[in-house]
């Protein structure tokens, strides 16, 4: 943290202070949309990408950079376009030449015959290359994406224990405000009677 390099920005745009310094930002920021660990290639739009990962992208960021918090809008922007450049580039390079018709309807028919959506693209594509997973490049394997899915599935159970934790507590505070409310209406009346006896 305390080697981050500041970035100066004027009109919403980083001006400086030097252009040294703006390349350097505006090329880790390329790089955090092209990096498969932040951004996957298969979401279908930027819409869908997780409130949470813009999040944590933004953190990552200021890891790197000291940079005022209103620059959060375009920090978050400049990834975007990285990201659909990148989507781009790939789907121009390895879908493209694949889509056709003919394609298409083989891909539909396998699938019809009984083969799993994965057997059928193998059919058309050939076999993931080994040691790492198409559309992902080498850095990501088979394991990571089951250890990925795992951790998300264990965070996911987590966040409905912590829910209904947070629940039973403010059900069991319900309770005993109850409680105490009942004990002093009986109080009072107690004490009504006791006075009323004097």
């Amino acid at each position: 943290m305390e080697q981050r390099e500041e970035v100066t920005f004027d009109m919403g745009q980083p001006v400086g202070p030097t252009n040294q310094s703006v390349s350097n930002l505006t090329s880790f920021l390329g790089t955090i949309g092209r990096n498969k660990r932040f951004l996957s290639l298969l979401y279908t739009n930027w819409h869908v990408v997780p409130p949470n990962s813009k999040k944590f992208m933004w953190n990552y960021v200021n890891r790197k950079f000291i940079l005022p918090a209103s620059t959060k809008k375009w920090v978050i922007q400049s990834i975007r376009e990285a990201w659909k450049r990148f989507k781009g580039i790939i789907k121009h390079r390895h879908f493209l030449p694949y889509d056709n018709v003919e394609e298409m309807e083989d891909f539909q028919s396998r699938q019809a015959s009984g083969e799993t959506e994965e057997e059928a693209f193998q059919s058309l594509f050939g076999k993931e290359q080994l040691g790492w997973v198409r559309c992902y490049g080498r850095s990501i394997t088979q394991n990571d994406l089951r250890r990925h899915a795992d951790v998300a599935s264990i965070k996911q159970k987590h966040e409905e224990k912590v829910s209904a934790l947070q629940s039973q507590l403010g059900d069991m505070r319900t309770q005993q405000q109850q409680q105490a409310e009942e004990m002093q209406g009986d109080e009072e009346v107690f004490d009504d009677k006791f006075h009323g006896k004097k």
